[in-house]
């Protein structure tokens, strides 16, 4: 149901989830061929059903949304526990289900994680470079301009970096 990748050192990383709260975590690699191979590293579950997740390769943990319960952070050594943490419950301030996609944005040292918040067409946000993560607050995507609002958001992608006539990013 959903799917992200990421680095753990010089390993390719697979998760993927499914609507019965089940989380799969792939080492991926290839043979000397260039065929490529997949090996599960761990198999887990969250109560229920889960959606957006996204990897931080530079910290070593993932996040996962449960559309109805809110985000876990896990991490991403499957030699580690699979017992993750709600770092944001839902239904909150912070979230109203569905909770959907997840993103990260790094802007030098600091990271955000943005979260889409499908009950109320927002994205909510943590700085989650230290520890423990830090909500930040929230925002929507209201019209104007000539430019729709954003509602019923589902996925979400963000860039720190200049895009076009965007100097401050997307």
């Amino acid at each position: 149901y959903g799917l992200c990748i990421g680095r753990r050192g010089e390993d390719l990383v697979v998760l993927v989830n499914s609507t019965d709260g089940q989380i799969r975590q792939f080492r991926v690699t290839a043979d000397d061929q260039g065929k490529v191979l997949a090996a599960e590293e761990r198999r887990f579950a969250v109560p229920s059903q889960p959606e957006g997740c996204v990897v931080d390769d530079v910290r070593g943990f993932f996040y996962i949304g449960e559309e109805a319960k809110g985000i876990w952070q896990f991490d991403l050594d499957p030699r580690k526990s699979a017992q993750g943490r709600i770092i944001a419950a839902a239904p909150s301030d912070m979230l109203k289900p569905d909770v959907e996609g997840l993103t990260l944005m790094r802007e030098g040292a600091v990271t955000w994680l943005i979260a889409s918040s499908q009950g109320d067409s927002a994205f909510a946000v943590w700085r989650v470079d230290g520890s423990p993560p830090q909500y930040r607050g929230r925002f929507s995507v209201v019209p104007a301009n000539g430019v729709d609002a954003v509602t019923g958001t589902d996925g979400v992608a963000a860039h720190s970096g200049p895009v076009g006539q965007f100097l401050e990013g997307l």
